[in-house]
């Protein structure tokens, strides 16, 4: 599978430079991570090598391999063509898509584990993007292709694309046309094991017509098709379920939406309201529809003393999108999302952010619907010498299985610069919770520019936990880290030194980490990333 891909790029990227031109260059970047690749939940250590060949300057080649710790191996590859044509928008291989407002086919967020954060809106203007981090699970694999059409006011899009994804289930469900999971856990079964031993093909398409007049109105009329298929093309159901021998499954997945936008450069306003259906198959019903919508709509101000957002999202307890990507979560919700920021004089700011979500279909522990509420509140300051002095506080509270849960954070943080080259940055950070635990941590650090456009910074912290208290710090992470912090459950010093070597045509960051409680180590993280073009 490797070795094909491989040369199916090699050839394409032949073609390509022929076809582009003279003008290309070649970019290396290799890393050595402890970290989630993009979209993951959990933290591992892999290597990850990236190539991109740069054919114009809107058009190239990519290519990334990820081998992680336990030995499975990943690829990406994609192929964007973006000025072959002044009408035409080609990519192949690995990508994202984006249709809306993300209602029912959105590009996919970077998970956070701090609990008193929440994803907020994507507004990325690229509707195909290409996958360059090596990581496939939620990547769409064939096509997607833009024409334009452009007026003296009006602009008229098409944006298609068509997928195959293979992935593998488990030989029960390949054999019966029925597996228990859901598309989500199919989309991350990159290989054959034990549980997972047999191949199948998540088959996606769909178009979205973007009509834009002038400059500030926009209307996007789109649809969605999905089903799972063996290699062969005969049908395979997804979330079959056995009630009292009556089996029941997912066979296909049609979706459909628009989205309706006005946007000048103080104000933005946005619907997007989206529909689906769902194909299922009942042993005594035989085979029906369910039908479920969503809604979600909101506007963001924006002027040099104060900017605010909202945000109100509505989806039903029939809403079907396995490959939604907006604000708040995946499951049917009910959520409101406010963010304000005051600045009345130059260089002070100070505002608020809310977010309530409520979930409609309870989990198989829940007793009641789920709860959730963030808040924070913050002051900030920053000028010549003081580059950054804030105040903040955040809550968490979720209300599951019949009890609540809730969280406290206070911090405060203040960076100067010392000197021209020396910049010093000092916070503490203290967090309760209801339950009996708490947790402190003091940092402190010095960065200094050693020549241009190269850095050495040092960090250290010192935490006190108690109660079994999961307290979420970032200490200098590495740059473009998808989990930039860590949690600390115990008592303990760490300490975290991080260099930057930048040239003309190189780049080089290294950053090392240790962690110990008591003189017993806790843990060791050395971290590098390296990069040239040629």
């Amino acid at each position: 599978m490797l070795r094909a891909t491989v040369i199916c790029v090699l050839g394409l990227a032949m073609a390509a430079s022929t076809a582009v031109g003279r003008d290309t260059g070649l970019q290396v970047r290799g890393e050595y991570r402890q970290d989630a690749r993009d979209y993951e939940d959990s933290i591992s250590r892999f290597y990850r090598l990236a190539s991109v060949l740069v054919l114009s300057e809107r058009s190239s080649l990519n290519f990334t391999m990820v081998r992680n710790g336990d030995g499975s191996e990943s690829h990406t590859w994609s192929l964007v063509l973006a000025d072959a044509s002044a009408r035409l928008h080609l990519l192949a291989g690995n990508y994202t898509a984006a249709f809306g407002g993300g209602l029912l086919l959105g590009r996919p967020q970077a998970y956070t584990p701090d609990l008193f954060s929440w994803r907020s809106m994507n507004e990325e203007k690229n509707v195909f993007s290409p996958v360059k981090s090596g990581n496939p699970s939620y990547a769409f694999n064939g096509i997607a292709v833009s024409y334009r059409m452009k007026g003296e006011t009006v602009a008229l899009v098409l944006h298609s694309f068509f997928s195959i994804v293979p992935r593998y289930i488990a030989e029960d469900g390949y054999f019966s046309a029925g597996t228990g999971n859901s598309l989500g856990t199919i989309q991350a079964s990159l290989e054959r094991d034990c549980g997972h031993s047999e191949p199948a093909t998540i088959r996606t398409g769909g178009l979205m017509l973007s009509l834009a007049a002038a400059g500030v109105f926009l209307i996007e009329p789109y649809y969605v098709y999905t089903d799972l298929t063996t290699p062969q093309g005969d049908a395979i159901e997804w979330d079959r379920e056995n009630n009292d021998g009556v089996h029941t499954g997912n066979r296909n997945l049609h979706g459909a939406g628009v989205m309706l936008r006005y946007r000048d450069e103080r104000l933005s306003v946005f619907l997007d309201s989206a529909l689906s259906t769902t194909g299922r198959s009942d042993d005594e019903r035989g085979r029906s529809r369910s039908t479920g919508n969503g809604v979600v709509c909101g506007t963001r101000f924006s002027h040099p003393l104060l900017s605010f957002s909202f945000a109100i999202k509505r989806t039903s307890t029939e809403f079907n999108a396995p490959y939604q990507s907006t604000i708040g979560e995946r499951y049917p919700e009910r959520g409101f999302f406010l963010e304000a920021e005051a600045r009345p004089v130059r260089g002070l700011a100070a505002g608020t952010s809310f977010a309530s979500q409520k979930k409609l279909v309870p989990a198989p522990a829940d007793s009641e619907l789920p709860y959730t509420s963030r808040e924070k509140y913050f002051i900030r300051y920053s000028g010549s010498r003081i580059r950054s002095a804030e105040l903040s506080a955040r809550r968490y509270e979720k209300t599951s299985r019949g009890a609540p849960l809730c969280s406290q954070q206070a911090a405060g943080s203040l960076k100067l610069r010392m000197l021209e080259f020396l910049d010093a940055e000092t916070s503490v950070l203290g967090q309760r919770s209801k339950q009996g635990g708490g947790g402190v941590m003091a940092k402190g650090g010095l960065a200094m520019e050693i020549v241009r456009k190269s850095a050495l910074s040092v960090h250290y912290a010192r935490t006190h936990v108690t109660g079994g208290e999961r307290l979420y710090g970032v200490i200098s992470p590495l740059a473009n880290s998808s989990i930039p912090g860590m949690f600390i459950t115990r008592t303990s010093d760490i300490i975290a030194a991080r260099v930057i070597v930048r040239g003309e045509r190189f780049s080089l960051s290294g950053r090392y980490l240790h962690q110990w409680a008591r003189g017993e180590t806790v843990q060791k993280r050395l971290e590098f990333a390296a990069s040239g073009t040629f």
